[in-house]
């Protein structure tokens, strides 16, 4: 049910929780002075204004996630709208499943199986921008910038259900090598005054 899955949901956050809890920062010197919140805002943002790279970086962080990844949100409506582009490719599946095991909601199998495809897909790509962090930074960015556009494309235009769940592996690793690159440069590049209002 919805209550044992947010249950499990918030109980995954411990790990993430207890993990920061055990940083230890070295002590810093005591600030002189405090900034109001209007002056420390507008340093971090003449900051960015000035440094192009920073600049260009975080454009493309705002771009991708304002006109890209609200897809997530509308997710349902491809498998389970009666009109819906991969209702038709999707209702073998659904009907296979629920002939195994009992099906509350036959739409959410093919939803499953699509979100789980991206969310493996975002695995994969968290641990390729591992291995690969400190080589080629340039060019996988430019990868993931241009690789995450044209898959969300061809799965908006897809109405096959298989065609979907591979592209959106695609889409979950491309998203992920873009964004976690780009927030690594960010975090190299920034000085470290300015890295929490960046």
């Amino acid at each position: 049910g919805f209550s044992g899955a947010f249950l499990i949901n918030g109980l995954s956050f411990l790990a993430v929780i207890i993990s920061l809890q055990l940083i230890r920062i070295p002590p810093q010197p005591p600030r002189d002075r405090q900034l109001k919140l209007g002056t420390h805002l507008s340093e971090g943002l003449r900051y960015v204004g000035q440094n192009q790279i920073v600049l260009i970086l975080m454009s493309l962080v705002a771009v991708s996630a304002f006109l890209s990844t609200p897809f997530l949100t509308l997710m349902p409506i491809y498998v389970q709208s009666p009109n819906g582009p991969l209702v038709a490719s999707a209702k073998p599946i659904s009907d296979f499943v629920c002939s195994y095991i009992v099906c509350q909601t036959t739409a959410s199998i093919p939803l499953g199986l699509l979100m789980g495809a991206f969310g493996f897909g975002a695995l994969i790509g968290a641990l390729f921008v591992s291995a690969k962090a400190n080589r080629s930074r340039g060019r996988w960015l430019t990868l993931g910038n241009l690789g995450f556009p044209i898959a969300l494309i061809v799965f908006a235009v897809s109405r096959s259900f298989w065609l979907s769940f591979a592209v959106l592996f695609v889409i979950g690793s491309m998203f992920l090598i873009q964004n976690a690159l780009t927030n690594m440069l960010l975090h190299v590049i920034v000085p470290d005054n300015l890295r929490g209002r960046l």
